[in-house]
């Protein structure tokens, strides 16, 4: 573009300088060729961009003040009440694409108001202390006298470090490395974690409890020996390895997280930047076997691949109860469902369900109305 563009790149900075990863993000989807759609209308730029990995698109907009300064953007996705890389996304196309004589309107200069003379008046503590006295003794309610009520007494403000080195704390940051630490199995003890979210869930749907779900709630079942669950285990690892490879993006390894009412946890497989979780699935029954093969047109599985070649999720599959639950509880966005083979990697990105969030109440209500009774029949210690 030979023009001089309307967007201005420090504008652009400025709006996501607390999140400019979305600048990296917006820059790779726009080389993509993401966006759809892009007007530029009285200082207002609105367009239709495309989701990352999936066939759906957003509705982005984004206002300007008279100087070019970006006021506030919104997007119909998850992050749009914030900021998303789909802005971001926006912006980019139009700084290439937007110039200053194809705008729809052009700047006007405003008048600068009259200068008004002011006069700083100073009082000294011992008249308000005069005047504060006197209302006092009126003996009546008077607004001025809260006003010139002494301040409060200093209330002490609790350290973030306080809070890092708190038990509390220390709870949680000595669970990394999930059912390699032992820790972490106890922690964990007579906790609902994200794994069983699912089963328990679609328990409450069809308002039936077997046996069966609460034996695997206190661990009864011995799973170390199956060898679909010993193969995820073992190569767990490795898919994290490969994500981060072909991402390019640092995977922090996680603990168990807590609730705040304590009783339902989840510890997803690590923590990728500062919005977003990852889950590795490796699984056994297709793990010679290329993903986009073994899954076309099998909705059993919580991805497969409909008639058109195109990655659908599948909403009823307890693993997506389980990523949903970490998504809430860790208070993240995005996570990177990364589904290992040994010919495959698949990576899809699932976006947090705000109105999932309902089945939280329900997982609590579910622990203390039929968990909790359940030990205390069984007699069991927690």
């Amino acid at each position: 573009m030979s023009a001089k563009s309307w967007i201005q790149l420090h504008s652009v900075y400025e709006f996501f300088k607390e999140e400019v990863k979305l600048i990296r993000r917006g820059e790779n989807a726009n080389n993509s060729g993401h966006v759809r759609e892009c007007v530029f209308v009285n200082n207002n730029l609105k367009g239709i961009v495309k989701a990352s990995m999936r066939d759906q698109t957003y509705n982005v907009e984004v206002y300007f003040s008279d100087n070019g300064d970006i006021t506030h953007a919104k997007c119909n996705c998850t992050r749009g009440q914030v900021r998303c890389h789909h802005m971001a996304t926006l912006l980019i196309f139009a700084y290439k694409n937007v110039s200053v004589t194809s705008a729809s309107c052009s700047w006007s200069k405003k008048i600068p108001p009259s200068l008004v003379t002011t006069k700083t008046i100073v009082i000294h503590n011992s008249f308000k202390d005069d005047v504060f006295s006197k209302l006092t003794n009126l003996g009546s309610v008077v607004g001025l006298t809260w006003l010139l009520s002494p301040e409060p007494e200093f209330v002490p403000v609790v350290e973030l470090e306080d809070i890092i080195r708190s038990s509390e704390f220390d709870q949680t940051s000595e669970t990394v490395g999930q059912d390699l630490n032992s820790k972490w199995l106890v922690k964990r003890r007579y906790r609902i974690t994200a794994i069983n979210f699912g089963p328990i869930l679609s328990a409450i749907s069809r308002n039936k409890y077997n046996p069966s779900l609460f034996k695997k709630l206190i661990g009864t079942y011995k799973l170390d020996g199956i060898k679909s669950i010993q193969w995820g285990k073992e190569n767990e690892k490795q898919g994290i390895l490969e994500f981060e490879q072909v991402t390019n993006q640092k995977v922090t390894p996680t603990r168990l997280w807590l609730h705040k009412t304590g009783i339902i946890g989840a510890s997803p497989d690590g923590l990728v930047g500062l919005d977003s979780i990852i889950e590795v699935k490796c699984p056994y029954k297709y793990r010679n076997e290329l993903i986009r093969t073994s899954l076309q047109n099998d909705s059993s599985y919580i991805i497969f691949y409909d008639i058109n070649g195109m990655i659908c999720i599948n909403y009823e599959h307890d693993y997506y109860a389980q990523i949903q639950g970490q998504l809430h509880i860790f208070n993240r966005s995005i996570c990177y469902l990364t589904i290992w083979t040994i010919k495959d990697l698949v990576i899809v990105e699932i976006y947090k369900d705000p109105d999932w969030a309902e089945n939280i109440n329900k997982l609590v209500t579910f622990y203390f109305q039929q968990f909790i009774p359940f030990l205390n029949d069984k007699n069991v210690c927690i």
